[in-house]
């Protein structure tokens, strides 16, 4: 399938939109040529969707530089299909002060954006309207004079000082560590445990906002599948005592290398995106070399070492 270039003619047409009108302008040109299919509508589809990314790398870019200095606001701003996310200061600010006093469960994810990274970590909510009621109970509303139709800022009752957010973020990590603690207590090859969340993470990303349902629910389940049980082999093999046990390093391997093929036939169909698929492709070639040499190294301890 060959791809369509854009052409800045079409570009104009929507380079002034936002973020939402963009999401709108592309739902009604999908349905335009699903009805009546057509060059034109093929080149303003791909025009929109062009802008569309563009206007997410030029929000995330607003919201980053705000958040360097950002001491006392909830910075709220919009992503596709209605949800709205946090990042940087704003996202420490809701995970370590707010969360808990208005009951909200939340899961503070590490930003897989490859532009204008948040190192403080992404929220997402599903709508502003759930969350702006429950923050209006302890008197956190938005401020409309510096908000628009894609960023939303919230007062915050007071401004907290460069060592008290820092605090926050040694915060925010201490918990990460104690909740892995629980499910990890050892690491015995922390950088393969990286690369294998590190795939799985940007596995599930890509599946989840993947516009095509048959391939997200029929490929993608099976590849983040694959990926879990990917995972859990790797905390089994964390937690035995005996680590001359190394077939749960093999099991590792075999199911990098499934997922491996997976994302390659994914790629051949041009259901991902090339980058995304190189990075994916990336983390699972260090699963299978980091767990390889560890499989190779335990083998030969044990054989060096039988009764041990």
């Amino acid at each position: 399938m060959k791809k369509t270039s854009v052409k800045t003619t079409n570009v104009n047409k929507y380079q002034k939109l936002n973020l939402i009108e963009l999401e709108n302008t592309i739902i009604t040109l999908q349905t335009q040529h699903l009805r009546s299919p057509s060059p034109e509508l093929t080149q303003d589809l791909s025009a929109a969707r062009f802008c569309l990314q563009q206007r997410q790398r030029l929000v995330k870019a607003k919201v980053m530089d705000f958040e360097r200095t950002n001491h006392s606001h909830l910075l709220f701003y919009v992503s596709t299909k209605g949800f709205v996310k946090l990042a940087g200061h704003s996202a420490l600010f809701f995970a370590m002060t707010i969360a808990d006093r208005i009951h909200w469960r939340y899961s503070l994810k590490i930003d897989t954006d490859h532009y204008s990274i948040s190192d403080d970590g992404i929220i997402s909510f599903r709508s502003l309207e759930n969350i702006s009621t429950r923050l209006a109970e302890i008197n956190i509303f938005p401020n409309p004079k510096i908000s628009d139709a894609e960023l939303h800022y919230f007062d915050l009752a007071k401004s907290y000082s460069a060592d008290q957010i820092d605090r926050l973020r040694d915060n925010a990590q201490q918990d990460i560590k104690r909740i892995m603690s629980i499910v990890l207590p050892a690491s015995p090859i922390p950088n393969l445990y990286d690369a294998i969340m590190q795939a799985s993470q940007l596995l599930y990303y890509q599946f989840k906002h993947l516009p095509d349902a048959f391939a997200r629910e029929v490929l993608g389940n099976h590849l983040f599948s694959l990926s879990y049980d990917m995972a859990i082999k790797y905390m089994l093999y964390a937690r035995q005592k005996n680590k001359s046990d190394v077939e749960y390093l093999r099991e590792i391997i075999e199911l990098s290398r499934e997922i491996r093929y997976g994302i390659a036939y994914a790629s051949k169909l041009q259901i991902l995106h090339h980058r995304e698929v190189c990075k994916i492709l990336e983390y699972l070639v260090a699963v299978e070399r980091i767990a390889g040499k560890a499989y190779l190294r335990d083998q030969d301890n044990h054989k060096k070492n039988p009764h041990k």
